[in-house]
């Protein structure tokens, strides 16, 4: 992920944002692949991401109005 990939991300979202649904999954989506991105580091800021990511797997309901 470079930081022409965040911007492009970042202009994505202000294009849809009269679109809450649309906006917020491609902003979520995009801190996603931020996080894992990090993740890919071998430090502790590697594994603190890691960490985050690991939420994924716990099992509650994520639909939020």
């Amino acid at each position: 992920m470079t930081t022409k990939d965040i911007k492009g991300f970042i202009s994505e979202i202000d294009s849809v944002k009269t679109d809450y649904e649309k906006a917020h999954a491609l902003e979520d989506e995009l801190r996603e692949d931020f996080i894992k991105e990090v993740a890919k580091r071998r430090d502790e800021i590697g594994e603190m991401a890691k960490l985050i990511l690991s939420t994924n797997e716990i099992e509650f309901a994520r639909d939020c109005a």
